[in-house]
């Protein structure tokens, strides 16, 4: 190829006749063509020969054998002028077969001259018959694990560049080239791109770019990247869903534990293990405890999924809450003055607890905040309970109870007696009963023996299983209870029984009496005498409700009148109760001495007069309250009441309403119902509204016998 950058004559000579010939080539001895360009070359032949000499002139290609190109070949156009000896060779469009070097010859045979010759270089620029990637569009790679892609380009001349492309910036990958000819001058030129692909490589697509000088446009080919890679896993948990990131879970709680991976390929098997061990037939990516245990606290939880490019695992510390509880006895302690006690509350829950030891009676009052309590030398003022009190957040505090207890001979609970013993309260009970009697002491250390005995004798009770006599011992923090049971009671059972309870350091009794009760029925007399008070009070009650005044309903509109109903005074008796009834049920009368007042709070108002007559016209103002007076035209007080005077009046309500028919209220008058300087009042409420005829106010009404 450097030969043809260099500028060649090829001087020719020949001695005929003593006339020289020389071809020079054009000054281009490099002519690159694309594959379809057309090209020229030419030469100048020195002295021109004259058309009639020339014999012999035609263009050969060297790698050819120098056998002349086909004068006939359209593709082809030689040209020569005589005049300035310049020869043309024009192809119209370059093919593969006419890349080479081109050699221009001539003969004049007419002058016996020789011919000369000169050579230019024509290269043809060929580009690739064909470009991949190999191993198609899609390459699978393994993270973590080197690999390589290679881009070819096959049968160029001369060879291309390749260069790649990531997404679409250019790759800092590592990559290398390399251009072989073939047998046939052609070129194979490939690039390998080198890649260590991560996860995130996943789904990326590098593009093979290939270009030169011989291709009017570059040429791209894309392959994308299929990352397989080990699973990469994460735990949550939920109660209930959704899932999330718990700092912790409650004990006694359902939990579920999610696992998640972001895998490729996505087919994942699952396995759970716990510090290690594997949880038997747990082979989803979910794990359910129905109710935690606190004993999965502080365990390692972990998740293992496995895909074919191998196993991620997620390991998550169990943070399980649970409430504070003692991990150490707090038993009572028997102490002796003077000694020394060491209290321990060790404690275990999550979060961890605090501690505080208090006095029971002084809750509030903190004795120490630390596990451990100490008194060095017990006193009397030292014997007492003490709490332990464990809190912790979000459960409630836990109290535990130590009793320090004086080391004493039992005491026996009860008063002392005249005789030294304690006495304790008396049974009573009735003959063929079951007794029970009981008595208490405070027993540190622990009883011996508890003996019951009867009488002043205190003779041996029998404790054998087929007799009537039982005795049973409850225990308590500071001492006892001991009950004697006695079946079937009889006479001679009632008498005093002693209990007497002993320990190590000595022994106590007590006295119980037992007695026989009275069986007259006395409580049936007392019942018996509440009944008959409570019926005398009902029926006053029925007496009383009977004798009371009921308002009336209203009759037509726009009359009022009061009417006498005669009645034989001699058979109403002074607690007949009012009655009602319209205006055919009673015979009108004559009001006698009876007058009635419009309003019945004003003591001033004018009287009605007392007749048969109706009030006409229907008028609002008559609307309202009346008030009937039996003692005459005026309210001075009467020390008697006329016998004429007693009897039923009703009065005939005015309405506006004239479609219903009247209605009347009746009101019984008796010496019983009225005394001295007392009035009767009406009301107007039964089918009237409200606003027409408001009711009068409750005192006036419970002032009268209305």
């Amino acid at each position: 190829m450097g030969l043809l950058r260099l500028s060649l004559i090829l001087w020719t000579i020949c001695a005929v006749r003593g006339q020289e010939y020389t071809i020079q080539a054009q000054d281009e001895l490099l002519i690159e063509r694309k594959i379809g360009e057309s090209v020229t070359v030419e030469a100048t032949v020195t002295p021109p020969v004259p058309n009639d000499q020339l014999s012999i002139l035609f263009w050969s290609i060297r790698s050819l054998g120098r056998v002349p190109l086909n004068s006939n070949d359209t593709n082809l156009l030689q040209t020569y002028n005589p005049v300035t000896g310049k020869v043309s060779l024009t192809v119209r469009s370059l093919q593969k077969s006419l890349n080479g070097t081109y050699i221009l010859q001539l003969f004049d045979a007419v002058n016996a001259k020789y011919a000369h010759s000169a050579t230019i270089n024509v290269v043809v620029l060929v580009p690739p018959s064909s470009s991949s990637i190999q191993g198609g569009d899609v390459h699978t790679a393994k993270a973590g694990t080197p690999y390589d892609i290679v881009c070819q380009a096959f049968g160029s001349y001369p060879e291309v560049e390749i260069s790649w492309l990531e997404g679409s910036i250019e790759t800092s990958e590592s990559q290398q080239t390399t251009a072989v000819m073939g047998v046939d001058k052609y070129y194979t030129t490939t690039n390998t791109l080198t890649i260590t692909p991560t996860m995130a490589y996943h789904g990326r697509e590098y593009t093979c770019v290939i270009s030169g000088k011989q291709m009017d446009d570059e040429q791209f080919i894309t392959s994308t990247l299929n990352v397989q890679y080990i699973p990469v896993v994460s735990i949550a948990a939920s109660s209930p869903p959704p899932y999330a990131e718990l700092p912790y879970q409650t004990e006694n709680t359902e939990v579920t534990f999610l696992c998640s991976a972001d895998a490729q390929p996505s087919q994942i098997t699952w396995k759970w293990f716990i510090d290690e061990e594997e949880i038997a037939g747990e082979t989803s990516n979910t794990l359910t405890y129905s109710s935690v245990s606190h004993t999965l606290n502080g365990k390692d939880l972990k998740c293992e999924a496995t895909n074919s490019a191998g196993t991620g695992s997620k390991t998550h510390k169990l943070n399980i809450h649970y409430a504070p509880r003692l991990t150490s006895s707090l038993d009572n302690l028997e102490v002796d003055l003077g000694s020394r006690v060491d209290l321990t509350c060790e404690t275990d829950g999550n979060p961890t607890p605090s501690i505080n030891w208090v006095r029971a009676d002084k809750p509030e009052a903190i004795i120490t905040g630390s596990t451990r309590f100490t008194i060095a030398s017990i006193t009397m003022a030292d014997i007492g309970s003490y709490q332990c009190v464990v809190t912790a957040t979000g459960f409630p505090k836990v109290v535990h109870t130590v009793h320090i207890l004086l080391r004493a001979p039992p005491k026996m609970h009860g008063t002392t007696g005249a005789s030294g013993s304690r006495e304790l309260e008396e049974y009573s009970y009735s003959q063929g009963q079951t007794a029970v009697l009981s008595c208490s002491a405070d027993v540190v250390p622990e009883y011996t023996d508890v003996i019951w005995t009867k009488g002043s004798a205190g003779t041996p009770i029998n404790f054998a299983p087929d007799s009537r006599f039982s005795k049973h011992v409850e225990k308590s923090v500071h001492g006892i209870t001991t009950m004697l049971t006695i079946k079937d009671l009889a006479t001679t059972d009632f008498d005093d029984y002693n209990c007497t309870v002993v320990n190590a350091l000595g022994s106590d009794s007590a006295l119980v009496t037992l007695s026989q009760t009275d069986d007259f029925p006395w409580k049936w007399v007392v019942v018996g005498a509440v009944i008959a008070v409570v019926i005398a009070i009902v029926m006053s009650v029925a007496v009383c409700c009977c004798r009371k005044k009921y308002q009336n309903k209203t009759s037509s509109a726009g009359s009022l009148s009061v009417v006498s109903n005669t009645t034989d005074n001699s058979t109403k008796k002074p607690t007949d109760c009012m009655e009602q009834g319209d205006a055919s049920s009673l015979p009108e009368y004559g009001l006698r001495p009876i007058d009635v007042w419009k309003n019945n709070q004003d003591t001033n108002a004018t009287p009605y007069p007392a007749t048969d007559s109706p009030i006409e016209d229907g008028k609002p103002e008559l609307y309202g309250s009346y008030r009937v007076n039996t003692m005459g035209t005026s309210f001075k007080p009467h020390s008697a009441y006329p016998t004429e005077n007693y009897g039923s009046y009703r009065v005939q309500h005015p309405r506006n309403d004239l479609h219903h028919a009247p209605q009347y209220s009746t009101l019984p008058i008796r010496p019983s119902m009225l005394p001295p300087n007392e009035f009767n009042r009406f009301s107007y409420d039964n089918e009237l509204n409200d606003d027409e005829f408001p009711e009068p106010p409750l005192e006036h009404r419970l002032a009268t016998n209305v």
